[in-house]
């Protein structure tokens, strides 16, 4: 355990020295996931009140593109 202590504690000074923040999240409802017709897969609520979400099998590379698009705005 002590190794792993070591390494959570090296991990989070790195991380502080980056900028590298935790966020909270909350995980809304904890039934099973819709078997089709269903929501999306992932949602994304800012506290702006935008909401980005994305259905289940979403091109990674579109997503990549749209989160690009996001940073620069």
């Amino acid at each position: 355990m002590a190794t792993l202590a070591r390494y959570r504690k090296r991990q989070a000074q790195a991380n502080a020295a980056r900028g590298v923040r935790w966020m909270e999240v909350e995980v809304s409802g904890n039934g099973p996931a819709p078997e089709s017709g269903g929501t999306s897969g992932l949602t994304v609520a800012l506290k702006s009140g935008r909401r980005v979400e994305v259905a289940r099998r979403f091109d990674a590379r579109t997503l990549a593109q749209l989160l690009a698009v996001l940073e620069r705005a």
